[in-house]
């Protein structure tokens, strides 16, 4: 049986760590875009119906207060991804500090060299799939001539949802 470094394992740890914090760094700032141009993703969409017979300014006022609590909600989503953030990055540092500890200088620079790469190409990736994400907003609220704050457009799901 081939026998697995504890360097190996951290290395792996401070890998998963570090594309943990590329997806929360990635979801709130595509959060944070929304937000700002007040477009609602469906899967944040707030979805509550009056039951009673309404005129369609009552209907209008109601669509308004849900839109304006689902960007409330956005922004509190920001609020956990930059707690855990700082949570990640934290643990990070440790894991980081731990593994110079523990390996040789050459080694531990080629290391870090390799996932600092990869963490590069995982935020690219990322970086991609929010923009075409947002662009597909943006294009939905105007081809359905919705001028408004109330644009809620469907997003395709990609896992990378944390609520």
């Amino acid at each position: 049986m081939a026998h697995i470094s504890s360097e190996t394992i951290e290395f792996s740890r401070l890998r998963k760590i570090r594309e943990k914090i590329n997806r929360y760094e990635s979801h709130k700032q595509f959060v944070t875009e929304c937000r700002e141009k007040k477009l609602v993703p469906s899967g944040f969409r707030l979805k509550w119906r009056m039951d009673f017979d309404t005129s369609k300014e009552e209907e209008r006022r109601m669509e308004e207060i849900l839109h304006r609590a689902s960007l409330s909600l956005l922004e509190e989503g920001n609020k956990v991804c930059e707690r855990i953030i700082a949570e990640l990055k934290e643990k990070q540092k440790q894991t980081l500090a731990s593994l110079k500890f523990a390996s040789n200088q050459k080694h531990f620079e080629k290391k870090i060299t390799e996932l600092d790469a990869h963490s590069l190409q995982v935020q690219i990736n990322l970086l991609r799939t929010k923009k075409k994400k947002l662009k597909q907003l943006k294009n939905e609220a105007v081809k359905d001539g919705v001028r408004d704050e109330t644009c809620v457009i469907q997003v395709e799901r990609d896992g990378n949802c944390f609520f």
